[in-house]
């Protein structure tokens, strides 16, 4: 959209494109600007009204024909004034469409800007309209009306394409008649009517609208059903076709008549729904394009949905009732908790936006921005916004309103069944053992559990803000009412109160009552009959709303709201810019004589002081014209502005005409005398570099003041940069004294603190550094001390200079006027941003002559009215010489707008009488004619329609006046004067006129007949002389306001820099104690001893207090809290009182630690109105707060988290382990692969998952064995919804693993834990992990050989893949291309897939395919988008993870805690899990486990896949079929197949691990395994494996790793343990009723005792041990060396690298606790 002049959009022309400029159409070429530039019109209203040329003439001209007019005033009526007369009970509809119709020939004929209407004809208006009444009139027909006529002229072409060929409905011509603008919102009904065309005649569009537009397929299936004629056959088209598809009901035009008579007029037919079937119906209509019924059925449904939704007596009732009961709800986003908080406690004005629930469209009001906060908050993602519909119910007692919670799209049906659907679902959570409640797989258990798990929260708020309002009604104190509001903010309901809320569908409920088929109950009500037609009209319904109608109407509360809350931002805004502008330049006040010493040199006294009796003032000429000058605002400025970082400042001399003309470059601290008339200290060296700068010093000091007497300056600027300028100010202003001491000034100069906000943007604007001055500044801050100067002298022009008409170049845009004002569109905000330009410059007019003289002052051009950016050069050519009358002028306009007006009186040109009014004519200082020569009308600012009534008015007004007494001459001279300037000359002196006009000429004056023209009919006697005779009495004078500081406010956020008004009554703040003054002897005046703490406010570090005793009135004794002796540098958390800031002295803070909640009650941004449909949560209760030390909030906060961390937990699960880390590792190095334990963090809320994923010596069997530290997985469980103290000792009900949710430990690992297994299988069992099929695995080997294939070919892309040995449970792609250095990439294993970048895959085999043909391409990039997006999801997990409890402690020192079997030689065990034990971890006494020498010797052997495999089991060769599912495992104990002379006893307890030292562990090979080379690929060597299905019922193992070897399957029979004595029988680990094993035997062959017996009843005995094996480090045994490895070191997990590994790996998200 285009835009037009104050604001508000218009339509764009068809098929225009390009940027557009803020005041109007699109930015034209050069040439037409060239043509605007001459043409005699004001180019904002080309820009305004011809930016359509669909409404323009062939000239290119826009002209309104008597239609349009009248038509625009009948809208701008209707939308601007008829709900203000309806609220006033009258009736001005015909005498405001008439004064709206005087303003439009204003705008439109005379061609006037909005501006000049206002100033120069309120009064004419003034019995009907207000000046805002007069602007809105303007702004909607700039913004508004050509959207609304071009649309209406479109909807008169559509009805001549159509008209042709069938007669359209009355109720559709109605709307496009020009009575449709009598009726309030037009342009609603115009448009429902343009989307009405479209819908029945799409094939009509590209003929109206010009061009094709793209279709999507449901607009494709309704021309498809068109062109079979469905139409035809509906019914709803006069044809000869048969009515086929009638039997779906009545057409929308008729379903319009039963809603606009109220009953139900036309019905469906009664005999088709009960004799005919759908889908014998559809049957019939089948084609190629709609193959089933089922397709023509849809068709029909969407069809019929469309044509009922563009309807438009369906949707003017459908949007009446949507605008009545839709309400606004919001809901808080994970990442908007803490920014809520913060609001919360901060006293934001933007939380109010967090927690809406149901607030109707009238309670946001006109000037609320809230609704744009919760826009902006959305944006951001810290907020969810949702619409619903609300039935509103008045109460039992009548007092206060309820309403109901509309289900949408629910019947009364529905609702019977939603309420019995949250009904049951309540009951299951009851009957749950842990009252949590999740479905199974089944799908539609699902949706209704997603359900409601959603309604239940809405319901809850509703039922929430009911019980507030019910509560808040009985409250008084303000108090009460906040802590209220939380209390019922943690409320909770049962499933029969939240039932009692919802209600269904009132619009549907309407709808089906007037198109479905229908039966009686009563004489007033009636019901839907059921059946399958009914059911089909139904769903055509329910589409027609919750596809189109419902969406449709939100989006236009969205729009409406947001232009709404926008505008009010927009006239905040522009209030804010009004009051920088709208200040005169800065003269001295009456008395400011008396401040000046008298007893110096005589002619500076007597230049000062006026009220002395000595002339000699009024002799000295050069006083007396500078003191005249001053007078006009005409000073000189010397700005001293230093550098906020540096210890420079720049001193600028502007003199009064804005040129600089003196800079220098000085020490900031020149003018603190004290510091540089400090004695120095004894030993001090005159040398010395700080002796050196302070007599620096005193030299930049001797040089501001030797500036002060050569330029003599009228003001000296301090810019306010921060805390120093209060203590600048001081320290010159001593040194003026010093100086006028020394040499007495004329006029002593007076020093301003100013407001450096606008200065900054000029200084940094590039466009403005390049022109004038600016251009030759070396520095950014000598800019701002020009732009200081010239903004005291005239801060109009200033401002005007940061004007564009683009807004990414408009530095107005960068004044920071609203907190909100960047969520505005620029264009917009800008638009906003002119009429305070405008409104100043009418109240001050421009200067010409002084433009003349001083080109920087020609910013303001234009902003003149009839001007413009285009004829700036235009007005400086006028203006080259001294303009000394309009007429002079206005020839110059004529004569340089190329002759095209030289017929015609110049001053009747369009520019001539727009800008007339604000051109003020005097001279400049620097001119040397009188203003005598000025012809009097042109002193004023009144434009030349009114020069007729003030020239008679003042003729009447000098009849019987008595002249002054005055020489001939000069009476003769009085004489031939115009009746205008004489009543200056003589009411100028006695200001009597308007009391004679109302005494003399009142009663009988004839406006009509003094001035020959009709006064208006609606103009305001009273308005229009005061305004006349104000231009008498002070001809032109400047209605700006007076120069004044800036305000405290200002004052303060400038000097605590604070942008963003942290610091504020109410906010939390934390302070810095500098001083307790109750212990350092301070005493009031009393005598007391004063009770008070001086301190710093951190951020900014302002001076502040706090007492710490109540105050008279308030309590007795101490705040609590308070009653200790705080000390130096100690921290404190406190509120604002109050803040104090002054141009005389250094801000402060007033600050307390009284938690009593009535001191901020008002400052808290929630209202009375706001609780109605406000509900919080408990976390953001700052009545909690605790003020006071930090040591002692933070000491109680963290105890208690201490405490919460560190609670016993009542949770039973197999998997669950209530140990610290070493204890869980132990623990861990027992479980088989693919086993899972939880256990509670020791820091941090949460609780750990540590899913093995490598193999170790302890239970497992693997071809790469690491330490127990490196063979886990760890996933932070964060527990959901059980942080109060009565749950949080049992498992929540839902768990939360890397971002989803489980309901269990059970889900976690079925869901996630198994999958990651399955998918590290995959990687592991795929053919390009490792080489040579799996044989080499080792990181450092394959990338060596990776890098040796490349460089031998270096045309091909080599790559493999390995698990990853830092982050477990995860691989890395090794890859090289041309030789060159080996690449390695994260690949992240997760239940769903595979990663490689962030980009996920199903499959290894698409990740890989993926990698080869893009990946590698753009490896680059998608690494390092890769570790930013890794880096945040590591910040994201640390702070889900929460503040570590002992933070405050050290963490202790790693674990060095080794399997003990790893040592040679016999050892006692300690500890958990050591010696002999029993699988429930009973420990009666500890024995010597096996040495590590006698261990089996691990690595050389396959894997049964899994990680479930049982040590020493090989695996099924590759082809045997897998174990079908279902069939039971082999028990965990079967013997496994001898490798060597002597088989091995695997180690496996009944029911899982058992702890290490369970028993003893046999050698399961005899001698070493002679292994292959690595480079050889020959499989390992060694017996052959006991081949699958040896026994009856045993299912094979699937196969492992070394492929040929069959495996015998893993069982589930327990270990049995060491025995005391050597042969002595041991006491059976497993269960009671197996045989006992048999100890291993000391000597090689003697025969075991059985260790289990098959369920079948075969025995499986257990084969000797031999002790052959030398001792070996466990887990270290390399599966190509026939040497035993060196052992490994045992030790805790190292800690998460901080950064990448070499080839760009990141770290795991949240490291392992």
């Amino acid at each position: 959209p285009t835009t037009g002049s104050l604001g508000g959009s218009v339509a764009a022309a068809p098929g225009s494109s390009g940027p557009t400029s803020i005041v109007g159409g699109p930015i034209v070429s050069a040439a037409a600007a060239a043509a605007a530039e001459t043409a005699d019109t004001p180019q904002r209203w080309l820009e305004t009204y011809s930016s359509d040329p669909w409404l323009l003439d062939r000239d290119g001209l826009r002209r309104w024909s008597d239609d349009e007019e009248h038509c625009e005033a009948k809208w701008i009526y209707q939308e601007a004034f008829y709900e203000k007369d309806v609220h006033a009970e009258q009736d001005t509809k015909v005498e405001k469409i008439r004064a709206i119709k005087e303003i439009l020939k204003m705008l439109h004929c005379q061609k006037l800007e909005p501006i000049v209407v206002v100033t120069q004809f309120e009064y004419a208006f003034a019995r009907l309209m207000w000046r805002e009444d007069i602007l809105e009139v303007c702004k909607m027909d700039q913004q508004d009306w050509t959207r609304v006529w071009l649309k209406f002229r479109r909807l008169q072409l559509w009805q001549d394409a159509v008209q042709n060929d069938t007669q359209l409905p009355p109720h559709i011509l109605s709307r496009i008649d020009q009575r449709v603008f009598d009726q309030p919102h037009a342009e609603i009904h115009i448009k429902d009517t343009y989307d009405w065309f479209c819908a029945t005649y799409p094939e009509k569009v590209a003929h109206i609208e010009g061009a094709a537009k793209a279709q999507t397929s449901e607009s494709q299936r309704i021309l498809a059903a068109r062109r079979h004629k469905f139409d035809e056959k509906l019914g709803l088209k006069d044809s000869f076709e048969q009515m086929t598809l009638q039997a779906f009901g009545i057409s929308p035009k008729e379903l319009g008549d039963n809603i606009e008579n109220g009953k139900q007029i036309f019905r469906p037919n009664a005999d088709m729904d009960e004799n005919v079937k759908i889908k014998d119906v559809c049957e019939m209509h089948r084609n190629e394009t709609f193959k089933t019924a089922a397709a023509v059925e849809e068709t029909v449904v969407l069809y019929l949905a469309h044509l009922i939704a563009s309807e438009p007596r369906v949707r003017n009732y459908v949007r009446k009732q949507f605008y009545d009961m839709c309400a606004i709800s919001t809901f808080m986003t994970e990442a908007g908790k803490p920014i809520a908080q913060n609001a919360a406690h901060g006293f934001n004005r933007n939380y109010r936006a967090f927690h809406i629930v149901n607030r109707p469209l009238d309670q946001f009001e006109k000037d609320d921005e809230l609704f744009l906060d919760v826009l902006h908050l959305e944006r951001e993602g810290f907020l969810n916004l949702e619409y619903t519909l609300i039935k509103s119910e008045r109460g039992v007692d009548g007092n206060p309103d309820t309403y109901k919670y509309v289900l949408i799209g629910r019947d009364s049906d529905g609702l019977y069944k939603d309420r019995q659907r949250l009904s049951e679902h309540f009951k299951r959570i009851d009957s749950a053992p842990d009252k949590r409640y999740v479905p199974n797989d089944n799908r539609q258990d699902i949706t209704k559990w997603n359900w409601c798990m959603g309604m239940q929260p809405r319901l809850e708020a509703v039922a929430r803000s009911h019980e507030i309002r019910v509560r808040r009604q009985s409250m008084v104190e303000n108090s009460a009412k906040i802590k209220d509001l939380y209390v019922c903010a943690q409320m909770r309901f049962g499933f029969d109160t939240l039932n009692h809320f919802m209600v269904e569908d009132p619009i549907l409920d309407f709808l089906l009552k007037k198109y479905c088929r229908t039966e009686n109950t009563s004489a007033t009500d009636v019901f839907v009959v059921p059946g399958e037609w009914n059911a089909a009209r139904k769903r055509v319904l329910l589409r027609a709303l919750r596809d189109e109608l419902y969406p449709m109407f939100w989006a236009e509360v969205r729009a409406r709201l947001a232009t709404r809350a926008e505008e009010a931002v927009c006239r905040a805004a522009a209030k804010s810019l009004f009051n920088i502008v709208n200040v005169q330049p800065w003269m001295p006040d009456e008395n400011d004589g008396d401040e000046y010493d008298s007893n110096y040199h005589i002619d500076d006294a007597e230049a000062l002081q006026l009220r002395i009796e000595d002339d000699a003032f009024k002799q000295d000429p050069e006083v007396r014209q500078e003191m005249a000058a001053i007078r006009q605002g005409y000073c000189s400025v010397l700005v001293v502005a230093p550098e906020i970082q540096d210890e420079y400042s720049i001193i600028a001399m502007v003199n009064a005409f804005g040129n600089p003309v003196d800079m220098r470059k000085v020490f900031t601290r020149f003018h603190d005398s004290a510091f540089i008339d400090r004695d120095p200290m004894p030993g001090d060296d005159p040398k010395s570099h700080a002796s050196v700068k302070k007599s620096k010093y005193r030299q930049h000091r001797e040089v501001f003041k030797a500036m002060l007497h050569m330029h003599r300056p009228t003001l000296i600027a301090l810019p306010v940069f921060g805390q120093d300028a209060i203590r600048m100010k001081e320290n010159i202003t001593n040194l003026i004294e010093d100086a006028h001491k020394e040499r007495p000034f004329r006029v002593k100069p007076k020093i301003l603190l100013t407001d450096p906000s606008v200065s900054r943007v000029v200084a940094y604007m590039e466009r403005i550094c390049e022109e004038g001055v600016y251009r030759d500044c070396e520095t950014a801050l000598e800019r701002i001390a020009i732009s200081i100067a010239r903004q005291i002298q005239d801060p109009l022009a200033e401002v005007c200079q940061l004007w564009h008409e683009l807004p990414s170049e408009n530095g107005l845009l960068k004044l920071r006027l609203h907190r909100l004002q960047h969520v505005v569109p620029r264009g917009r905000l800008a638009r906003a941003l002119l009429l305070p330009l405008f409104e100043a410059i009418g109240n001050c007019g421009v200067h010409a002559n002084r433009l003349r003289h001083s080109p920087h002052l020609m910013s303001v051009v234009p902003f003149i009215p009839g001007f413009g950016s285009s004829k700036v050069e235009l007005f400086r050519k006028c203006v080259n010489t001294a303009v000394m009358s309009r007429a002079e002028l206005a020839g110059r306009i004529a004569m340089n707008l190329g002759g095209r007006v030289t017929e015609q009186d110049p001053m009747k040109t369009f520019i001539a009488a727009n800008c007339m009014p604000f051109i003020r004519i005097c001279p400049d200082l620097r001119d040397i004619w009188k203003a005598s020569s000025i012809p009097a009308f042109d002193r004023t600012r009144l434009s030349e329609s009114h020069k007729p009534w003030l020239a008679s008015m003042c003729q009447a007004a000098l009849a019987g006046v008595e002249l002054p007494a005055m020489e001939e001459d000069e009476r003769k001279r009085f004489e031939v004067l115009e009746p205008i300037a004489k009543a200056m000359a003589v009411f100028g002196k006695d200001a009597s006129l308007k009391t004679r006009l109302e005494n003399l000429l009142w009663d009988d004056w004839d406006w009509a007949k003094s001035a020959g023209e009709a006064f208006p009919d609606f103009a305001n006697a009273d308005n229009f002389m005061d305004f006349l005779t104000g231009e008498i009495l002070r001809p032109y004078s400047d209605k700006r306001w007076d120069y004044f500081d800036p305000p405290k406010e200002a004052i303060f956020r400038l000097v605590c820099a604070d942008p963003s008004d942290s610091i504020r009554p109410g906010s939390l703040v934390h302070t810095t104690v500098i001083r307790d003054l109750e212990y350092d002897g301070s005493k009031k005046a009393d005598g007391s001893q004063k009770a008070v703490v001086r301190v710093k406010v951190l951020p900014s570090m302002l001076s502040g207090s706090f007492a710490k005793q109540y105050n008279v009135g308030q309590g007795q004794g101490y705040i609590p809290g308070c009653e200790k002796h705080f000390l130096e540098g100690e921290t404190v958390i406190a509120r604002v009182r109050q803040t104090m800031a002054d141009v005389s002295r250094a801000p402060s803070v007033n600050v307390t630690v009284d938690p009593d909640v009535n001191l901020f009650a008002a400052e808290f941004p929630i209202d009375d109105t706001d609780a109605w449909y406000f509900v919080p949560v408990d976390a953001e209760n700052w009545t909690k707060t605790q003020l006071g030390p930090v040591a002692a909030a933070k000491d109680s906060a963290l105890r208690e988290l201490k405490r919460w961390v560190r609670r016993p937990r009542n949770i039973r699960h197999p998997n669950w382990v209530d140990n610290n880390f070493d204890l869980a590792l132990k623990a861990v190095d027992m479980y088989p692969m693919g086993n899972v334990l939880f256990r509670p963090s020791k820091r941090h809320d949460v609780i750990l998952a540590m899913l093995k994923v490598r193999a170790t010596d302890g239970t497992d069997l693997d071809d790469d064995i690491v330490e127990p530290k490196d063979c886990f997985r760890t996933f932070d469980v964060i527990e959901k919804d059980n942080k109060s103290v009565s749950k949080g000792f049992e498992l929540a009900g839902h768990l939360e693993v890397d971002g989803v949710l489980f309901k269990d430990f059970d889900e976690i690992i079925a869901r996630h834990c198994d999958p990651i297994m399955d998918n590290l299988r995959l990687l592991r069992e795929h053919h390009k992990f490792g080489l040579r099929n799996g044989e080499i695995t080792g990181r450092h080997e394959v990338k060596e050989a990776i890098w040796k294939f490349s460089k031998d070919d270096q045309r091909l892309l080599y790559y493999a893949m390995v698990l990853n040995p830092v982050l477990v449970g995860h691989g890395l792609l090794i890859w090289a291309l041309g030789g060159r250095q080996p690449r390695e990439e994260f690949i992240e294993v997760h239940p769903a897939g595979f990663s490689l970048w962030g980009k996920p895959f199903d499959k290894i085999d698409a990740l890989i395919k993926w990698f080869k043909s893009v990946g590698w391409r753009n490896a680059t990039r998608l690494r390092k988008d890769f570790k930013e997006a890794w880096e945040r999801r590591r910040k994201e997990a640390k702070e889900l993870r929460g503040k570590d409890a002992f933070e405050d402690m050290p963490r202790k020192k790693a674990s060095v805690w080794t399997a003990g079997t790893t040592l040679t030689g016999l050892q006692t065990p300690g500890g958990v899990g050591s010696g002999m034990m029993t699988p429930s971890q009973y420990l009666p006494e500890s024995a010597a486990p096996t040495p590590g020498g006698l261990s089996t010797p691990v690595g050389s052997a396959a894997r049964t896949p899994g990680g479930f495999s049982l040590a020493g089991v090989p695996a099924t060769p590759r082809g045997v079929p897998a174990t079908p599912r279902g069939v039971p495992a082999t028990p965990r104990g079967a013997p496994a197949t001898p490798r060597g002379v002597a088989p091995g006893t695997p180690m496996a307890p009944v029911g899982g691990p058992a702890p290490r030292g369970a028993a003893p562990s046999t050698p399961f090979g005899f001698g070493h395994v002679a292994a292959a080379p690595v480079a050889t690929s020959t499989a390992l060597a060694g017996p052959p494996a006991s081949p699958a299905n040896l026994m009856p019922g045993m299912p094979a193992t699937p196969a492992g790793l070394i492929r040929g070897m069959p495996a015998t399957p893993a069982g589930l029979a327990p270990a049995s343990p060491a025995s005391f004595v050597i042969g002595m029988p041991a006491t059976p680990a497993g269960l009671a009723r197996l045989a006992p094993p048999s100890p291993a035997g000391r000597v090689s062959g003697m025969p075991a005792t059985p260790a289990a017996i098959a369920r079948h009843g075969t025995t499986m005995p257990y084969t000797p041990a031999a002790m052959r094996f030398q001792p070996q480090s466990l887990g270290s045994l390399h599966q190509a060396s026939s040497e035993p490895a060196a052992a490994t070191p045992a030790g805790p997990p190292p800690p998460s690298p901080s950064g990448l590994l070499q080839s760009g790996q990141p770290r795991t998200p949240g490291a392992p606790h």
